[in-house]
């Protein structure tokens, strides 16, 4: 399952010049997703937002569209293939003041193993 090692230098940009900004103005340090993928569906399933304290942080009322920018964001950064057959599951995890982008991806998949004995009696 390939993870893309580039990124886009307008992704680059727009992370830099736009959500990073709008971020640390809320108080943001740290970006959580968790997301998950089986059988041909899959996504960001979480979305977390927290302080340099380690204390989560409700953005939806300063900025009600941030978080959906967000979600698109760092749904560019998912594996390909994460979604298919058995799937996968991992965190994002965005360090706002660095932008620093750190992905832990888990690949499921189904193994069998076999054996065969005779005996002679």
């Amino acid at each position: 399952m390939p993870i893309r090692h580039k990124v886009s230098e307008e992704l680059a940009h727009e992370i830099r010049s736009e959500l990073v900004p709008r971020l640390a103005a809320l108080g943001v340090a740290l970006v959580q997703a968790d997301y998950s993928g089986y059988q041909g569906k899959g996504g960001i399933d979480m979305l977390g937002f927290i302080d340099q304290s380690g204390a989560p942080i409700d953005i939806e009322q300063a900025d009600p569209s941030l978080t959906s920018h967000v979600r698109d964001v760092l749904a560019a950064f998912l594996p390909d293939g994460f979604k298919e057959s058995e799937g996968g599951q991992g965190d994002l995890l965005f360090e706002v003041s660095t932008g620093t982008l750190r992905l832990d991806h888990e690949r499921n998949f189904i193994s069998t193993r076999s054996s065969s004995r005779e005996w002679r009696i």
